[in-house]
């Protein structure tokens, strides 16, 4: 049995090929597909509906989901170290083809950490994470 959470939310899952819901990670039962994705919450799940279909009438091109962005920094030496890794709930091009980078949140999971990593992330790329609530 698999722990809960620790933020409680609970896990959606969606077929990669056809976007029917799954309620566990196996085949999908509307179409037969092996690729059935999970996301960390229901709110992930439903954005992710709601950017796919952006995506399929010509609003947004290029999304991706789960994409890592490194936080490094230089040694005295010169040679980068690697301290952490974020990663972006989603990351797409939107009409004008600006990269947009999108984090699912709830108040519970804007903890110190992750304020800190969303700080150091905006300033080493120069991007701005948007934060969608779910």
């Amino acid at each position: 049995m698999m722990r809960p959470s620790k933020y409680r939310a609970i896990a959606a899952y969606r077929c990669e090929a056809c976007g029917a819901e799954a309620s566990y990670p196996a085949k999908c039962i509307a179409c037969g597909s092996d690729c059935v994705i999970r996301f960390d919450s229901r709110a992930e799940a439903r954005r992710w509906d709601l950017l796919r279909f952006s995506q399929n009438v010509g609003q947004i091109s290029e999304l991706d989901r789960q994409v890592p962005f490194s936080i490094s920094v230089h040694r005295p030496d010169g040679q980068p170290v690697t301290i952490s890794t974020w990663r972006a709930d989603f990351v797409y091009l939107d009409e004008t083809g600006n990269k947009v980078v999108e984090d699912v949140k709830s108040g519970p999971t804007k903890t110190a950490t992750y304020r800190l990593k969303k700080k150091a992330v905006e300033a080493i790329y120069g991007i701005e994470i948007r934060e969608v609530t779910g």
